[in-house]
């Protein structure tokens, strides 16, 4: 009898132990794995103060395990309808070393100066045509070079809790220009002396040059930025997913931050905020690409409803965080450290922080505030990956050719138009139709209103030239006549004529040139 017994509660334990294997989750099957679980659950900002909380692990650097993923074990449509499984394939192929959540079957899914943005890239853009490339200093350079962590560090030391993205004291003309409109976008860089410059100028190294030459805030140094820095150099298949992800987008949203004056650097926020990941969600709430949360995200103009989310609305919420961080630029006087931890922390947290150090006579750069352990980790990261992609070949790493061309052009569709009529008529996959427009919900009607969407160009064409309601609002070139002049230009198009010359990177008193060439951006409430 005892050896009976015994027997049973063997088989007992092992067929206990073999269920509890059969249930137990593989590894990279379904949207999570545990390394992502703790990942998720790492400290962020509260979600009443945060304007938009970042994916990104709290307080520690970039790693392979530490890419900003969704929300574990969920994304925006968990519960809706799956989608046949032949969709599901990934977006991109991701490098070995980097661990990603798969979609989800269903987931279509004053102590501050004052020196204006303008004023900044300015100077930084004189600058920069003063001086020559990062290649030929290397290439001139007779001293063997040191790491970058070594020369870094050592202007970092002598540099640190002092520097920040500000100089001079704006002029009266600044302070004007920043004053303005949010919406009202000030010349961009180089708009006094380029009196011949053309907008079509060939970037021989992509997308990636075009960033490069508009970064403002690559020569910040500190620790911090070094110690995230050190990691992207280890874990170079950061960057080349990030790089994957980024291409059907990246060239819209560069635009869209030309088009503002704004310095390209913003473009590194939504790397970090949801690895360009259109469909993120965070434990906060946080969505699409610039992770806004939703009350956020609606006094920044974003519909949220049942059929529709604009903060997953490539172009509505592009607009929307430029907007944003526009403001927040402005709120800290020109200061984009102090705007980017708002952008993360929200503008009371930095607010409360530069009060409370004011209070104790200390320093209100953003390396002196007492600030969430994220936004601390936040700033850094954006500043790394600034200077990584200003100068990749110092730092050891190999940036994704990527051409600098539209992959995909605005549509305006007019309340009326039904949206699966629209999708049957460009003879999209529907899945390719969600990929590029994630706002909208499969089978859940969107509220009847004009809505962008955001379609390769020979779809775009389709659409509009066989459905009614529809506006493509793609840039056009327009070769200047003998005699023209910006403001006959303008006038003809409908636009202002410093919005044409913004456009251009030109003066508004420029004047023109017989068959110069100028770009021309549609005009759209969207």
């Amino acid at each position: 009898m005892p050896s009976t017994i015994c027997n049973t509660i063997t088989v007992l334990s092992i067929t206990a132990l073999l269920s509890a294997c059969a249930l137990s989750p593989r590894s990279h099957e379904g949207d999570a794995s545990a390394s992502v679980t703790q990942q998720a659950s790492a400290p962020a900002a509260s979600p009443a103060s945060s304007s938009a909380g970042s994916l990104a692990d709290a307080g520690r650097p970039f790693s392979s395990d530490q890419l900003p993923l969704p929300d574990a074990g969920r994304t925006r449509d968990s519960d809706r309808q799956q989608l046949p499984a032949a969709r599901l394939q990934p977006v991109v192929t991701h490098s070995a070393d980097i661990i990603i959540v798969e979609r989800q079957k269903d987931a279509v899914t004053q102590a501050l100066t004052e020196e204006s943005a303008t004023a900044r890239l300015n100077r930084i853009m004189a600058q920069k045509s003063a001086q020559p490339s990062a290649a030929a200093k290397v290439a001139t350079t007779a001293k063997p070079a040191k790491s970058p962590r070594v020369a870094q560090n050592a202007a970092s030391k002598s540099k640190s809790n002092q520097r920040s993205a500000r100089t001079a004291p704006a002029s009266k003309a600044d302070k004007a220009a920043m004053a303005k409109n949010e919406e009202t976008a000030t010349l961009p860089p180089g708009a006094q002396t380029a009196a011949t410059a053309q907008p079509t100028k060939n970037f021989k190294d992509g997308i990636w040059q075009r960033i490069r030459e508009r970064l403002a805030l690559e020569e910040v140094t500190h620790e911090r930025i070094d110690e995230q820095i050190d990691h992207l150099r280890r874990h170079p298949g950061y960057i080349s997913t990030l790089s994957q992800r980024a291409e059907p987008y990246l060239h819209y949203i560069v635009e869209l931050i030309d088009q503002r004056g704004l310095p390209m650097d913003m473009v590194i926020v939504p790397m970090v905020e949801s690895a360009f990941q259109p469909l993120a969600v965070s434990p906060k709430e946080a969505a699409g690409l610039w992770q806004f949360i939703p009350t956020t995200g609606q006094q920044r103009g974003l519909t949220l409803a049942d059929g529709y989310d604009g903060r997953y609305d490539i172009h509505a919420s592009t607009k929307a965080a430029l907007n944003h961080l526009s403001y927040l630029n402005k709120l800290f006087n020109g200061d984009w450290l102090l705007a980017l931890a708002a952008y993360n922390a929200g503008e009371g947290t930095v607010k409360r922080a530069i009060e409370a150090n004011q209070k104790e006579a200390l320093g209100t750069t953003f390396w002196d505030l007492k600030l969430p352990a994220e936004t601390q980790a936040y700033v850094p990261k954006i500043l790394a990956l600034s200077r990584v992609i200003s100068d990749p070949q110092t730092y050891q790493v190999k940036l994704r050719k990527i051409n600098n061309a539209p992959q995909l052009v605005r549509v305006v569709v007019k309340p009326e138009v039904n949206l699966a009529d629209a999708i049957m008529v460009t003879g999209m996959v529907a899945e390719d139709f969600y990929r590029f427009n994630p706002a909208f919900k499969p089978d859940v009607p969107p509220p009847a209103q004009t809505y962008n969407l955001l379609l390769p160009l020979d779809k775009a064409e389709v659409l509009v030239d066989n459905l009614a309601g529809t506006q493509l609002m793609a840039p056009r070139k327009v070769i200047v006549k003998k005699g023209e002049t910006l403001a006959t230009i303008a006038q003809r198009h409908g636009v202002s004529h410093l919005k044409l010359a913004q456009w251009n990177k030109l003066s508004g008193k420029t004047v023109l040139k017989t068959g110069q060439q100028l770009i021309v951006y549609p005009v759209s409430q969207g």
